[in-house]
């Protein structure tokens, strides 16, 4: 159960949004929402030919702390308008490592997607490196918005891997409450692990036992990819949250993901429930 939600707050367009449906999932699950904005210090450039004098270091200091209010502001009105249980932190550093440290205390992350049209769009770097080095689930946010029916009709997709299941068990608290669950398995003879004739079945029986009843879906993607199969199906079906494995792996500090992943993370329309 989430009981400790955390959502990063932000300078985009998108950031109220993504806070009133951190403030809608921390009511259902009764859980303790946390907004976290991470700001980078006020420094004055090294390679600046003029000396700056205090008064402009001042103004643009107190700039970033009227930003920051605004900002908190916001996630306050929102949260204690619906009662729930709350907290707001403001941190300077760097976002990735920042949120990555904060949400190992929490049971969910909720993170923005990159909006490249926007003048303050999230790094989609963070995403990266908090989906692959936290160690917790991420509910990450189109920002474009999301629907308030927010995991009553789930698609969660299933390939028998090491990602998927741990993001089966991390959706559980989502997949208990929905009123439809889609197990989704595109390619069945290319999955990691072979599952006999009805592919997606074990699973299906699996959370059967926990009271979710799952319908399975089973695809051969040919001429397209599987994020996009994955996102066709979703708006034919309405489906209002996607769960997927993020695939990925650290190799000399660069963050790579896998390409259904980064599909999804650049192309989502419904939010999607990322786990590594």
């Amino acid at each position: 159960m989430y009981k400790t939600i955390l959502v990063h707050l932000d300078q985009s367009h998108a950031l109220e949004d993504r806070v009133e449906l951190a403030v809608r999932l921390a009511a259902r699950f009764d859980a303790h929402l946390v907004g976290l904005l991470t700001q980078m210090p006020w420094s004055v450039p090294v390679y600046a030919e003029i000396p700056i004098g205090a008064e402009v270091i001042n103004q643009a200091e107190a700039a970033l702390a009227e930003t920051a209010d605004r900002i908190v502001s916001l996630f306050e009105a929102h949260a204690a308008s619906a009662g729930i249980s709350h907290e707001s932190r403001v941190e300077e550093g760097g976002a990735s490592q920042l949120i990555i440290a904060h949400g190992r205390y929490s049971d969910l992350i909720i993170l923005g997607q990159r909006d490249p049209d926007d003048d303050f769009p999230p790094d989609s770097g963070v995403a990266n490196a908090v989906l692959l080095e936290s160690g917790r689930p991420c509910l990450m946010v189109p920002y474009i918005g999301a629907p308030e029916s927010c995991g009553e009709r789930i698609l969660a997709a299933w390939n028998g891997g090491r990602e998927a299941a741990r993001a089966f068990s991390d959706a559980a608290p989502f997949m208990q409450e929905a009123r439809e669950v889609t197990v989704f398995v595109a390619n069945p003879k290319e999955t990691v692990r072979a599952e006999g004739p009805l592919p997606g079945a074990d699973i299906a029986v699996v959370l059967s036992r926990q009271g979710i009843k799952a319908e399975v879906n089973t695809v051969t993607v040919d001429d397209i990819d599987v994020g996009n199969e994955m996102l066709s199906h979703a708006f034919d079906t309405d489906i209002d949250l996607i769960v997927m494995g993020a695939y990925g792996h650290s190799r000399f500090r660069e963050l790579v993901l896998g390409g259904a992943t980064r599909f999804l993370l650049k192309h989502m329309t419904v939010p999607v429930l990322m786990a590594h």
